[in-house]
């Protein structure tokens, strides 16, 4: 383009749009050429610190973790991993949770086997609950992800997934779920 095109665009525009139109076109043409050469930058910036701020946060909780375990006994740190666990008393709250996750993912739990392990030589007692679930495959990964966030002293040990035909939206599960308890002394 060249420098008598461009003036002639502009005598066109101006004479269509008026000295205000033609100012108002330029108000927007250095607005948005302000965005990209100020605050396009700035905004990445600002992402960047705020993820530093996030990564120094999780690294000052790390280490007064650490410096709160360094100061002690070995004995006395296998004391609070093992305080970190539920009393044996949770157990029916733990339960009450787990119904719960079913019931929010849309799954209803109609039966299940329930054994209790006493673990020798520890200070732990293991809940295994083995559930057959039957309902879509996303709602009972759902339910389960849910559940482990909810309780984090529970474990999935076991998962096995059934389908009678390739078609079908329903899958039958068999969850194995443990729950770790503190024993009573």
């Amino acid at each position: 383009m060249t420098q008598s095109m461009l003036l002639a665009y502009l005598r066109y525009y101006q004479g269509r749009l008026g000295w205000i139109g033609l100012g108002g076109l330029l108000a927007v043409i250095a607005a948005v050429a302000l965005w990209f050469l100020q605050l396009a930058p700035a905004r990445m910036e600002l992402e960047a610190l705020q993820a530093r701020v996030a990564a120094n946060r999780v690294a000052i909780q790390t280490a007064e973790v650490s410096a709160t375990t360094a100061a002690l006994t070995d004995d006395e740190r296998l004391l609070a991993f093992f305080n970190e666990f539920p009393a044996e008393e949770k157990m029916p709250q733990m339960l009450s949770e787990l119904f719960r996750s079913a019931a929010e993912s849309g799954l209803s739990l109609e039966t299940g086997e329930y054994t209790l392990t006493v673990i020798p030589g520890s200070r732990l007692k293991q809940y295994r609950v083995t559930l057959p679930v039957k309902g879509p495959l996303v709602q009972i990964l759902a339910f389960s992800s849910n559940f482990l966030k909810a309780v984090p002293s529970a474990a999935l040990e076991n998962a096995s997934f059934k389908r009678e035909k390739i078609d079908d939206a329903q899958i039958e599960a068999k969850l194995v779920i443990q729950f770790f308890v503190k024993a009573k002394p």
